[in-house]
């Protein structure tokens, strides 16, 4: 009984083999004649073979999906990136504006006007950081839930 066994998994696997080329039904009818193309061999090894062709089929699909999403995340980065530049350049020049309008401030002014004065234009200069700040929170904020519903 051994020996049929044997037999019957050595003529699955060369009819899988065939059935895996092209013109593989005319192989196996060249190979073991036409009645074989009704056996349990035939029938087993095309199963084996789709079943086989499913799997190759999904793999290579989840390996498109894997690489869309790197790519997604990716392109995410560089923009997150890319904003976090554009801040801090935004932030520079606020600071520059600032100490610039400090600067303009003229001697002669009598101390106390002076003061005055030098309080508004950094209470306006701390108005306009904390409204960019309140900007950039809100980017993080909508990238952080671009990036969630990406995944």
């Amino acid at each position: 009984m051994t020996e049929t066994t044997a037999l019957d998994s050595d003529r699955l696997t060369t009819m899988r083999r065939l059935l895996a080329q092209p013109g593989g039904e005319e192989l196996i009818k060249q190979r073991f004649g036409e009645a074989a193309l009704g056996s349990d061999e035939y029938r087993q090894a095309q199963t084996q073979l789709q079943r086989s062709r499913a799997h190759q089929k999904a793999a290579r699909e989840d390996a498109v999906a894997v690489a869309e999403a790197r790519g997604r995340d990716e392109r995410a980065a560089a923009e997150r990136a890319r904003r976090a530049r554009a801040d801090d350049q935004t932030e520079q020049q606020r600071r520059a504006e600032a100490a610039s309008v400090t600067a303009k401030t003229p001697a002669a002014t009598a101390p106390a006007q002076r003061g005055e004065q030098v309080r508004e234009r950094v209470d306006a200069a701390r108005s306009r950081v904390a409204e960019a700040n309140r900007s950039s929170q809100v980017r993080a904020r909508s990238a952080e839930q671009e990036r969630a519903a990406s995944m």
